[in-house]
């Protein structure tokens, strides 16, 4: 029986090497460099001056410190109202609580602020209206936002008429053109009973008959 024998010769092995295609160099730096994020415009800010009690003014400048769009210039008490108004910092928008009973010292110090930065806002928070000021007050719709002291407690809405005066978009509460044109009617009507009473076109005679 013949004995086979086997030679110790491993199996070749074949390397095929394979061309490695390059990217393009335009492709290369593309993929090198960091992808750069978008970046995101800061949120604009807007300046505030508070004008009213120190009992409203301050909740108000609590609330304000949990608003980041909003940031507290000054506050202004018209009890005691400073000398010189020029030494206030300038404030996109003044918020001003009026006084139902007499809110002159209030509405005057809101136009002088007005008259030293002509682009500033104005807002008045009307907590109630006496009939005899509605034509007053008629008359500052077209130029200044006008809105009940429940909107002004209210951060969303208050927020939304803040944007809107600093934008130089002018808001009037529905609850307010209620009041307005309720003095309107009421003080139309005391004009006609006192024309009524007083009537210039009366003679003597006829007073007499």
């Amino acid at each position: 029986m013949r004995r086979i024998v086997r030679s110790g010769r491993r199996p070749r092995v074949r390397i095929v090497t394979r061309r490695i295609k390059r990217m393009p160099a335009a492709i290369r730096a593309t993929a090198a460099s960091p992808v750069e994020k978008p970046k995101i415009a800061p949120r604009p800010v807007t300046s505030l001056t508070l004008v009213g009690s120190p009992a409203w003014r301050e909740p108000m400048a609590s609330w304000l410190e949990y608003e980041p769009s909003l940031v507290l210039a000054a506050e202004i008490d018209p009890a005691n109202r400073p000398k010189h108004m020029f030494d206030l910092p300038s404030a996109d928008v003044v918020i001003v609580s009026t006084d139902a009973g007499d809110p002159d010292a209030s509405v005057e110090l809101a136009l002088e602020l007005q008259a030293k930065d002509r682009g500033t806002g104005i807002i008045l928070v009307l907590s109630g209206l006496r009939d005899d000021m509605a034509r007053r007050f008629s008359a500052y719709a077209g130029s200044w936002s006008l809105i009940t002291s429940k909107t002004s407690a209210d951060p969303v809405k208050l927020t939304f008429v803040v944007q809107s005066s600093a934008r130089g978009i002018h808001v009037v509460e529905p609850a307010v053109t209620k009041m307005l044109e309720a003095g309107w009617r009421v003080g139309d009507a005391d004009e006609a009973q006192a024309e009524q009473t007083h009537d210039p076109d009366l003679t003597v005679t006829d007073e007499a008959a």
